[in-house]
C-alpha cells in the first residue's frame, strides 16, 4: 500500500514552503551550471577559443531549444501529478507517472532523431563560423545520443517536484556534476579528446542519472511509484499531459528560438564575440538558476492548491513568490555585476573576450527585475492548467518583440543586440499582469 504524498503543501506557511522548496532546486540548477562551466573551462583552457565558441555558442542555443521542449512536456506531467495529488486522486498519480515515462521514451527518441537530421542546416542558417561547425556537430550529435536517458531523468525529477520532493533533483545533479567534471578532465584535459571528451562525459552522466531516477521511482512507497514492467500509457492522461505540456513546451522553445536568433546576430561580430557571449551566458545563468527554480516551485504549489480548489492559497503563493523573487533578483544582480570579470576570467585568458563578456553582464544584470512578473504569473496560470494563454502571451511579448527588434534595429556593436532582453521582458510582464488582473478565475477566493 503506497503512501499518498511525501510533502503536505496544501497547508502551512507559504513563504517558508517557497523558500524550502526553491533552495534545493536552485542548488540543482547551479550544479548544472557548474558542470556546464566545466565544459567551457576545459575547452577554453585546454583546446582553444574556437572549441569554446563551438560548444557555448550556436550549438548550445540549438540544444537549449530541444531541452526546453522536454522540460515543457515534463511541466505538463508535473501539473497533472500535482493537481491529482491536490484532489486526493492518488490512484491516478501512479497512472500519470506510468504515462509520463512512456512519453519520455517515445518523445525523447523522436526529437533526438529529428534534431540530429536538421543540426547542420541550422548551424549554417545561424551564420555559424566555418571553423566552429565541425566541433559543434560533434558535440550536438553525441548529445542527442543521451536525450532518452536525459528525458527519463527530467520527467522523473518533475514528478518528484510535483509531490514536494525537491531534494532528489539536487542529488541527481550532484551525481551528474561529479561524473561529468571527472570525465571532462580525464578525457579532454589529460587525453586530449577535445570536444569528443566533453560529449562523451555528457552522455555518460545522463545515463547514470536516468537509471538513478528509475530506481528511486521503483523503490518509493508513495503514490508516484513506477515499475518498468508496467510501461505503457493511459489515453486520457496522455491527452492531459500534452494539453498542458505542449503549450508550455512551445513557450519554452520560443524563448530558446529567440535566443538562437540573438546568437545569429552575435555571430556576425566574429569568434571573440561568440566566445564572449558563451562566457556571458555562464554568468547570466546564476540568475536563471534561481528564476527557473522558483518558477517550478510556484507551479507545484499552485497546482496542488488549485486541484484542492483553494484559490486563496493560489493568490497568496503568487504574492509571496513575487516578493521573494524581487529580493533575490536584486541580490543576484549585484553579485553578477560585481564579480563578472573574475568569473569570466576562469573560462578564458583572452583579454578581448573577457572585456566583451564583462560589459555584456553589466548591461543586462541591472535589468533582471523586468522579468519577475513573467516567471511568477506564468507559473501561476500554468499551475492552474492555463498553459495555452501563457504560450500566446509569451509568443506576442517575447518572440514578437525580440524578432522585430533584432530584425529592424540598426546594430553598430554587439552590446546593442542584448537590449532585446529587457525590452521583451518589460512588454511581456505588462501583458501577463493585464491578463491576470482581468481574468475572473484568478480574482476568485474560496468565499466566492
Amino acid at each position: 500500500m503506497f503512501h499518498k504524498s511525501k510533502k503536505d503543501i496544501l497547508n502551512g506557511n507559504i513563504p517558508e514552503q517557497i523558500l524550502l522548496f526553491t533552495i534545493p532546486i536552485c542548488g540543482s540548477y547551479l550544479l548544472t551550471q557548474l558542470y556546464q562551466f566545466a565544459d567551457s573551462i576545459v575547452l577554453g583552457r585546454f583546446v582553444g577559443v574556437e572549441a569554446m565558441a563551438a560548444v557555448g555558442g550556436s550549438a548550445t542555443m540549438i540544444i537549449n531549444i530541444l531541452l526546453n521542449l522536454i522540460s515543457g512536456i515534463a511541466t505538463g506531467l508535473m501539473v497533472v501529478v500535482a493537481q491529482n495529488l491536490g484532489r486526493g486522486a492518488h490512484e491516478r498519480v501512479g497512472e500519470t507517472v506510468k504515462t509520463g515515462m512512456f512519453v519520455a521514451v517515445v518523445f525523447g527518441g523522436t526529437i533526438s532523431i529529428i534534431s540530429a537530421l536538421i543540426s547542420k542546416p541550422l548551424l549554417q542558417l545561424m551564420n555559424c563560423p566555418i571553423e566552429t561547425i565541425e566541433p559543434s556537430l560533434i558535440y550536438m550529435y553525441s548529445y542527442f545520443v543521451g536525450i532518452i536517458p536525459y528525458t527519463i531523468y527530467t520527467f522523473g525529477v518533475y514528478v518528484l517536484r510535483a509531490s514536494g520532493d525537491t531534494k532528489i533533483s539536487l542529488y541527481c545533479t550532484i551525481i551528474i556534476a561529479a561524473v561529468k567534471i571527472i570525465l571532462d578532465l580525464i578525457l579532454t584535459a589529460v587525453f586530449n579528446f577535445g570536444v569528443w571528451g566533453v560529449s562523451i562525459s555528457t552522455v555518460a552522466s545522463y545515463l547514470v542519472c536516468g537509471i538513478f531516477v528509475l530506481v528511486i521511482l521503483h523503490n518509493t512507497e508513495y503514490s508516484y511509484h513506477f515499475d518498468i514492467k508496467d510501461f505503457g500509457y493511459e489515453k486520457n492522461l496522455l491527452k492531459q499531459i500534452f494539453k498542458i505540456g505542449f503549450p508550455v513546451a512551445i513557450q519554452s522553445a520560443l524563448f530558446a528560438i529567440t535566443n538562437a536568433y540573438v546568437s545569429v546576430k552575435i555571430n556576425l561580430f566574429g569568434t571573440n564575440a561568440i566566445a564572449a557571449f558563451s562566457a556571458y551566458n555562464n554568468v547570466d545563468n546564476f540568475y536563471w538558476s534561481f528564476t527557473n527554480a522558483i518558477g517550478a516551485v510556484i507551479i507545484t504549489i499552485v497546482g496542488q492548491n488549485f486541484g484542492n480548489k483553494n484559490m486563496t492559497r493560489v493568490k497568496q503563493t503568487l504574492k509571496y513568490g513575487i516578493i521573494i523573487h524581487f529580493i533575490a533578483t536584486i541580490l543576484i544582480g549585484v553579485f553578477e555585476f560585481t564579480c563578472a570579470r573574475s568569473i569570466i576570467h576562469v573560462f578564458t585568458t583572452s583579454e578581448e573576450v573577457i572585456n566583451i563578456a564583462t560589459l555584456m553582464v553589466h548591461n543586462i544584470s541591472i535589468t533582471y527585475s523586468t522579468y519577475i512578473l513573467v516567471e511568477m504569473i506564468s507559473g501561476t496560470i500554468k499551475g492552474c492548467g492555463d498553459s495555452m494563454n501563457s504560450m500566446i502571451i509569451a509568443f506576442i511579448g517575447v518572440c514578437g518583440t525580440r524578432v522585430l527588434f533584432l530584425t529592424f534595429f540598426p546594430f553598430t556593436n554587439v552590446f546593442q543586440v542584448l537590449y532585446c532582453y529587457p525590452i521583451s521582458w518589460s512588454i511581456t510582464s505588462l501583458i501577463y499582469l493585464i491578463y491576470y488582473l482581468s481574468n475572473k478565475k484568478y480574482r476568485l477566493t474560496n468565499n466566492n
